[in-house]
């Protein structure tokens, strides 16, 4: 087992954020296309209503919040 320097965590932990991101951002994705389609076919939206029901893109703020976030159980102390 080798050691990981405080860099070497940072870096997977951000890794690990962005994965988790785009992870959820997919399936968000696909749930509202999903459902806009279905909207759509019902005549209760236009395709043009897209932008407003498309989730939006995370940044890397959000990136780094969730890494944070991840990284949480490491300098928890019970």
């Amino acid at each position: 087992m080798t050691t990981k320097s405080p860099f070497e965590i940072r870096t997977r932990m951000l890794e690990l954020a962005t994965e988790y991101l785009q992870d959820q951002y997919k399936a968000n994705e696909e749930f509202a296309k999903q459902s806009f389609v279905e909207m759509v076919r019902t005549g209760q939206a236009l395709q043009e209503d897209w932008v407003k029901h498309a989730p939006k893109m995370y940044d890397f703020t959000e990136i780094i919040k969730k890494a944070q976030e991840l990284y949480g159980f490491v300098s928890k102390r019970d």
